[in-house]
C-alpha cells in the first residue's frame, strides 16, 4: 500500500473515485456469520454498487458502477440509466429531498428525479465539475454537492420552482483546503463538515460565509464521514484507517480518537462506516468488515460470509436490515445475530452433528455421523477441535448420544453399544460382553441417581453401576426407543416409535390413542415447569402431556404442521418457562405459550432466516449458557434469544400495474398524467367494454419478503376483504359500469398489516343509453308524443261521438238478437280452454318425472368424490331435461369421468341421453371396460345399432362425448373424444404434453383434441383415438359440451367462443373447485344478460 500512496495525486485520487484496489483476505477465525446475497445471478445489472439508499416511499435504490442506478423491491431490479435519461452511468450518490425528489449524483452531473421526469444538474448549468462523489441533504433541506478534480469543490444546488437551477459554488478560491470533496455532514451546532481527498476536513458556519479548516486532524485524505446519535463523528479515511470526533460547540476542542488502533490489523483504508444503534460497522478496503459490538470486534471477510473483502458501503434500512456492497462482488444483506454457525470452516471436520452435550465447566462435546467424537474448548475467542475415534477406544464413529454424569463422565450412544469416558480413556459396554439389552442405542439418559438408562432398538436397559437391567420384552409400546427424559418428579419417560412410556419406581405405564396420543412415533420429549411433559412426533407435530389433570384424555396434540414448518419434530428445548424450541427436517419453530401453556404464536426460522443448518438431528440440541445449540446435518446451529427482536411495523405496499384484459398498457400513450413514482395513470376513466382488470402490487420487507401476504378488496364491489394470499396480482372481470377504488395491504408472518393501503380509484362509463341525459331526453320525447297524441285523440273522438251514437242505435237491435248465439260461443270456448289446460298440465307432469328420472339415470359424483382432491360439476339443461349429461364411476380402481353432448335438447336431447347412459352402464359395468377408446367405439355401434343407422339414412342422431380414465396408482390419464376436448391445466415447469397451449404465467393451458367424428354414423368411421398422460402435481382436467362456448352475449352479442372459456379458466385454475364454478356462472350470466340460454351446458373440472 504504501507504493501506491507514493503515486501522483492525480492518479491516487482516480483509484479512490474507482475503488479499484488489489486486496487480500486476513485470516482471522470468526463464526459463520449469515447474509443473503444479490448479485448478477439474481439479476442486479452491475457486480459493484457505490451507494445505497431507501426513498421514503420504501425501495431500495442502488447505485452503480456502470449501469446507472436500479429500484429494487426485494424481488426485482429496475434501470434507470444514460438511455433512459439519467445524467452518467456510474452513480455514487443518492439522496431524496423534502419533496420526495431523488437526487442522483454521477460521473457525469447529477439527475433529480421527481417521479416522472429526470432533470439534468452539470457543468453547464453551473455545477464546478461533473464528477459528483457526495450528496448531502442538511437540517434546513438545503442540497450539497461534493466534487472531485482539478474543478471540483462544494456546490450548494437550489432546484426552483420553474426547474431552473442555482448553484452556490466553494473553492479553494474562497476557503475550501481542497477542491476533491469525498463526505459531507452536519453535526448538532449546524454546521456541515467537508472532509476532502489532500486537504484533510473543513467545517462551515455562519450559513456558509465562514470556511475553516480542522486542525491536528492526522490525515489529509478523507473517505467518509458519519455521525452518531452521541455527537460523534466516525471519520474513514485512505491512508490512517478510521477516527472517532467527539463533536463539541468549540470546533478545535473536540476529542480526536484513532480507533484504528483496536483493530489489530494492518488496514490503513476505511471506505464507509456505519454507526448502528447496537453496534458501528467499519468497512475496510482489504480486510472486510470491522464491527464493534458488546466491546468485541468482529471480523466478517470471505472466510465467513463475505464474498468479497472489498467493502464499498453500508447502509441500514427502515426495518435495521444491514446492507453491504462489495467491490465486484454485488449487495447482500445481513441476516441477524440471532443465528450463527460451526462448519467445517471453523474445524469440525464431520458437519453431520448427531448429538450434543455441555459439561458444568463449559466442555462442549458433540457427536457426528461417522466422524466420532469432539471436544471444543474455547481459547481466545476461537473454539480448538479434539477428535475422537474407534481408534482412541470409541465402539463406533457414529454417536447417537451423549450424556454427562455427576462427575462429569461422558457416557456416548452407539450403533456398536455405549462408552464410558472420563478424559483418558473409554470403557466399552455391549450386547455381547456386558449384558446390554442391544448394541444399537439411540438415546442415553443419566438420572438423578446417577443411573444410565439406554434406549435402544430393542427396548430400555438401565445401569446401576454393577451391571444392566433390561425391560421385558414386549412391555414397551415399541421396541425401538427414542428419547429419555427424567421430570423434576424422578419419573423416567421414554418416547418409542409406537408410544409413550413412563417408569415410575417399579410401575411401568404406557400411552397411546386411548389417552389422546393419536401419532404414536415419538422422536423428543421435554418436561414444562408444571411437570407436563411435551411429546415431538414425526408426522403429528407436538403434543402435550398434562400430569395433573382428571380429563379421559390426558394427551392433547397443541401445533400442527399448519403452524410448524413441518410435522416431524427432532428436538425440543424450552428457552424459558413460556418459550419452547421445536427442531424439525425444516428448519427451527420458536413457540409462545401462556402462563396456562396454550400456544400464543409460533415463529418459523428456516434458511432465509439464518438457519443454516435446515436439518436437524434426533435429539440433538444443548443449553449453552443464554444460547441454544442444535445438531443438524450441515454442523451446529447456535441461537442467540437475546438477539431474537420482533418487528412490530408492518410491511410497505404499493400498486404497480393497471393491466386490460391481462395485457400491459402505457397509459401515457392513451393521453393519461401518471401519477408520480407509478406507471398508474390519474383520473382513470374507461369504457363500459374495457372492464377486465388486473392489478398488480408489491408489499415492501426486505427482511422476510418470502413470508409475505396480501389482502385486497374493490370498493364498489367487494363487501369485505379477500383471504390471506400470496399472489402479486387480483383480477376483476366483467366490471359493471361505475366508481371503483382498488384496495390492497400486506401482512408480514406476524400479522402486521402495511400502515396504510394502497389505493387506486378509477371509472367504468356506462353506454350512452345507460346515461342521465339520454333518460331525460327520451322522457322529453316521450311527453312530447303523448301530449301530441291525446290533443289527436280529444279531435279524433269528437268526430267519431256523433257517428258512434248512430250506429249504437242500428246495432243494438242486432246485439240484443246476437247475445244468445254469444253465450252459447261462450261456453264452447270455456269448454274447449279446459281441456288445453288439463292436456298441458299432464305433459308437463310427463316431462317433469322425466326430468327426475333422467337425474336419478345420471350416476352420483358420490360414487368418485372421495378419490379425487377436488371437482366441479356445472349443469345447466336449457329445458326442463337435457341432451347433455354426465357419467362417473369406478371400475377396476380407475376412475372414469364421461362429459357427452347428445343431438338436439329439451325432450329429443333426453331421449337420446337416456340412450346413451343406459349403454355406457352396460359397456363399462358388465363389460368391465375402462379403455376410453374401447368405450367410445362400443358405444357409437350400439347407437348405430339401435337407431337402425346407415350412410344413406336419415337418422344422423348421436353425441359429440370426451370420456376420461384416471389410473391413480400409476399416475396416468387415457382420452378419447367424439368431437369433445380435454383441457389440462399445468405448470410450465412440468412435463409438455403436445405444442398447442395457451400460457399465462407459469401456467399453460394444453387442448387434447377428440377425433372429428361423432358417436353416431358418420361419412368417417375409424377407431377413436386414445391419448395417455402422466398426471403432475396441481394438475387441473376439464371436459364440457359446446354449450358454454357457443352461448350469445356480451356486448356484440356473439358467441363467447373456446379462446375466452381458455383465459377464464387460466385465469381461476388456481382457485377451489367451488369457486371456480361460482365464478364460471358469473361469468355465464353476466355474458348472456337477458338473452336465452341456446344450448345445454355441462363443464366439468376436477383435479387428482
Amino acid at each position: 500500500m504504501s507504493r501506491l500512496i507514493s503515486m501522483g495525486r492525480a492518479t491516487l485520487l482516480k483509484v479512490c473515485l474507482t475503488f479499484f484496489i488489489c486486496f487480500a483476505a486476513l485470516p482471522v477465525f470468526s463464526q459463520q456469520f449469515n447474509f443473503e446475497y444479490f448479485t448478477l445471478e439474481n439479476g442486479l445489472p452491475q457486480a459493484t454498487i457505490f451507494s445505497v439508499f431507501q426513498d421514503s416511499r420504501g425501495y431500495l435504490w442502488l447505485g452503480t458502477e456502470g449501469s446507472g442506478v436500479c429500484r429494487f423491491d426485494g424481488k426485482e431490479f429496475r434501470i434507470i440509466n444514460q438511455s433512459k435519461g439519467l445524467a452518467g452511468d456510474v452513480v455514487r450518490s443518492i439522496i431524496e429531498d423534502d419533496q420526495g425528489r431523488l437526487w442522483f449524483g454521477t460521473d457525469a452531473g447529477i439527475s433529480v428525479h421527481n417521479g416522472n421526469k429526470l432533470i439534468t444538474v452539470n457543468e453547464d448549468k453551473g455545477l464546478s465539475s461533473n464528477t459528483i462523489v457526495c450528496l448531502y441533504r442538511d437540517k434546513n433541506n438545503n442540497i450539497w454537492a461534493g466534487t472531485a478534480g482539478d474543478k471540483g469543490g462544494l456546490n450548494k444546488v437550489e432546484l426552483l420552482p420553474d426547474d431552473s437551477i442555482k448553484i452556490t459554488k466553494y473553492s479553494v478560491d474562497n476557503g475550501l483546503s481542497d477542491n476533491n470533496v469525498f463526505a459531507l455532514c452536519e453535526d448538532n451546532y449546524n454546521r456541515l463538515w467537508i472532509g476532502t481527498f489532500g486537504g484533510g476536513i473543513d467545517v462551515m458556519y455562519d450559513e456558509g460565509r465562514t470556511i475553516s479548516k480542522l486542525q491536528n486532524f492526522p490525515s489529509n485524505h478523507i473517505l467518509t464521514m458519519s455521525p452518531d446519535s452521541m455527537n460523534n463523528l466516525w471519520i474513514g479515511t485512505y491512508d490512517m484507517g478510521a477516527f472517532k470526533i467527539s463533536v463539541s460547540e468549540e470546533m478545535n476542542s473536540g476529542r480526536i480518537e484513532h480507533v484504528s488502533n483496536v483493530f489489530k490489523t494492518a488496514e490503513n483504508t476505511v471506505w464507509t462506516i456505519l454507526p448502528a444503534p447496537d453496534d458501528i460497522w467499519f468497512g475496510t478496503n482489504e480486510n472486510g468488515i470491522l464491527r464493534f459490538i458488546n466491546q468485541e470486534i468482529n471480523s466478517i471477510n470471505i472466510s465467513n460470509g463475505l464474498l468479497k473483502n472489498q467493502i464499498i458501503s453500508i447502509f441500514m434500512d427502515r426495518e435495521e436490515n444491514i446492507w453491504v456492497s462489495c467491490s465486484d462482488g454485488g449487495i447482500c444483506r445481513f441476516l441477524g445475530d440471532r443465528f450463527y454457525s460451526l462448519t467445517k470452516k471453523d474445524g469440525l471436520s464431520d458437519e453431520n452433528v448427531y448429538s450434543i452435550a455441555i459439561s458444568r465447566s463449559g466442555e462442549i462435546w458433540v457427536g457426528t455421523y461417522g466422524g466420532g467424537l469432539y471436544r471444543l474448548t474455547l481459547d481466545q475467542g476461537s473454539y480448538s477441535f479434539k477428535n475422537y475415534t474407534v481408534r482412541d477406544g470409541l465402539p463406533d464413529n457414529i454417536v447417537n448420544s451423549l450424556a454427562l454424569d455427576r462427575h462429569d463422565n461422558l457416557w456416548i450412544a452407539t450403533p456398536g453399544g455405549i462408552a464410558r469416558f472420563n478424559g483418558k480413556s473409554f470403557e466399552v459396554f455391549n450386547e455381547e460382553k456386558d449384558g446390554l439389552i442391544n448394541n444399537f442405542v439411540n438415546s442415553i439418559c443419566i438420572d438423578r441417581d446417577n443411573i444410565v438408562w439406554c434406549g435402544t432398538r430393542k427396548g430400555v436397559s438401565i445401569y446401576d453401576g454393577i451391571g444392566f437391567k433390561n425391560a421385558k420384552k414386549g412391555y414397551l409400546p415399541n421396541a425401538e426407543v427414542q428419547a429419555i427424559i427424567q421430570d423434576k418428579s424422578g419419573n423416567v419417560w421414554c418416547g418409542t416409535l409406537g408410544g409413550l412410556a413412563k417408569f415410575s419406581g417399579d410401575q411401568l405405564t404406557t400411552y397411546d390413542e386411548m389417552e389422546g396420543l393419536t401419532q404414536k412415533k415419538i422422536h423428543t420429549l421435554a418436561e414444562d415447569k408444571r411437570g407436563n411433559i411435551w411429546i415431538g412426533t414425526f408426522g403429528g407435530g407436538i403434543f402435550k402431556m398434562s400430569v395433573n389433570t382428571n380429563d379421559k384424555l390426558p394427551i392433547k396434540q397443541m401445533i400442527t404442521d399448519s403452524l410448524l414448518n413441518s410435522p416431524n419434530v427432532y428436538s425440543l428445548i424450552f428457552e424459558n418457562d413460556t418459550t419452547l424450541l421445536a427442531g424439525t427436517d425444516k428448519g427451527m419453530n420458536r413457540i409462545i405459550l401462556d402462563n396456562n401453556f396454550r400456544v400464543k404464536r409460533v415463529f418459523n426460522y428456516s434458511l432465509k432466516d439464518g438457519f443454516t443448518g435446515i436439518k436437524n438431528n434426533l435429539n440433538a440440541v444443548a443449553r449453552k449458557g443464554d444460547e441454544i445449540w442444535f445438531g443438524t446435518v450441515n454442523g451446529i446451529t447456535a441461537y442467540r434469544p437475546e438477539y431474537d427482536k420482533i418487528k412490530i411495523s408492518g410491511p410497505g405496499i404499493h400498486i404497480t400495474d393497471v393491466r386490460l384484459f391481462f395485457n400491459e398498457v402505457d397509459w401515457g400513450k392513451e393521453k393519461y398524467e401518471i401519477i408520480p413514482w407509478t406507471q398508474l395513470p390519474q383520473n382513470l376513466k374507461l369504457s363500459y367494454k374495457n372492464n377486465h382488470l388486473t392489478f398488480h402490487y408489491v408489499g415492501l420487507l426486505f427482511s422476510d419478503k418470502e413470508e409475505i401476504t396480501y389482502q385486497y378488496m374493490l370498493e364498489g364491489l367487494d363487501k369485505s376483504w379477500s383471504p390471506q394470499r400470496k399472489e402479486t396480482e387480483a383480477v376483476y372481470p366483467g366490471l359493471s359500469p361505475g366508481e371503483y377504488t382498488f384496495r390492497v395491504v400486506a401482512l408480514d408472518r406476524y400479522g402486521n398489516r402495511s400502515e396504510k393501503a394502497a389505493e387506486f380509484s378509477f371509472e367504468i362509463t356506462p353506454p350512452f343509453w345507460q346515461t342521465t341525459w339520454f333518460y331525460i331526453v327520451c322522457a322529453l320525447i316521450a311527453i312530447s308524443a303523448i301530449a301530441a297524441f291525446i290533443k289527436y285523440r280529444e279531435r279524433k273522438l269528437r268526430n267519431e261521438r256523433d257517428t258512434l251514437e248512430r250506429i249504437v242505435r242500428e246495432r243494438t237491435a242486432e246485439v240484443v238478437q246476437q247475445r244468445d248465439q254469444i253465450e252459447i260461443q261462450r261456453d264452447e270456448i270455456q269448454r274447449q280452454h279446459n281441456i288445453v289446460t288439463e292436456q298441458k298440465k299432464d305433459i308437463m307432469d310427463s316431462i317433469r318425472y322425466a326430468k327426475r328420472i333422467q337425474t336419478a339415470a345420471i350416476p352420483s359424483p358420490e360414487t368418485v368424490i372421495n378419490e379425487l382432491k377436488d371437482i366441479l360439476i356445472l349443469y345447466r339443461p336449457r329445458d326442463v331435461v337435457s341432451g347433455d349429461f354426465y357419467w362417473m364411476g369406478i371400475e377396476n380402481e380407475k376412475i372414469i369421468m364421461i362429459a357427452a353432448d347428445c343431438t338436439g335438447h329439451g325432450v329429443p336431447g333426453a331421449f337420446t341421453s337416456m340412450l346413451g347412459i343406459s349403454m355406457l352402464n352396460d359397456i363399462i359395468g358388465q363389460g368391465s371396460t375402462t379403455l376410453p377408446d374401447v368405450i367410445l367405439n362400443e358405444l357409437r355401434d350400439n347407437i348405430v345399432r339401435s337407431l337402425k343407422q346407415s350412410p344413406d339414412s336419415d337418422s344422423k342422431d348421436g353425441m359429440d362425448i370426451a370420456i376420461l380414465t384416471i389410473d391413480k396408482k400409476a399416475d396416468t390419464l387415457d382420452f378419447a373424444g367424439a368431437m369433445n376436448p380435454l383441457f389440462i391445466i399445468r405448470n410450465s415447469s412440468h412435463e409438455k404434453i403436445n405444442d398447442s397451449f395457451v400460457e399465462e404465467g407459469e401456467f399453460r393451458l394444453y387442448e387434447i383434441k377428440g377425433d372429428k367424428m361423432p358417436a353416431a354414423i358418420h361419412d368417417k368411421m375409424e377407431p377413436f383415438t386414445r391419448t395417455t398422460i402422466s398426471i403432475k402435481p396441481d394438475d387441473k382436467f376439464y371436459m364440457f359440451s359446446d354449450g358454454y362456448e357457443d352461448q350469445f352475449g356480451g356486448p356484440g352479442q356473439h358467441k363467447l367462443m373456446r379462446k375466452n372459456l381458455k383465459k377464464l379458466l387460466l385465469s381461476i385454475h388456481h382457485l377451489p373447485m367451488a369457486e371456480q364454478k361460482q365464478l364460471l356462472e358469473k361469468t355465464m350470466d353476466e355474458w348472456k344478460g337477458d338473452l336465452p340460454q341456446v344450448d345445454d351446458i355441462l363443464v366439468i373440472g376436477l383435479s387428482v
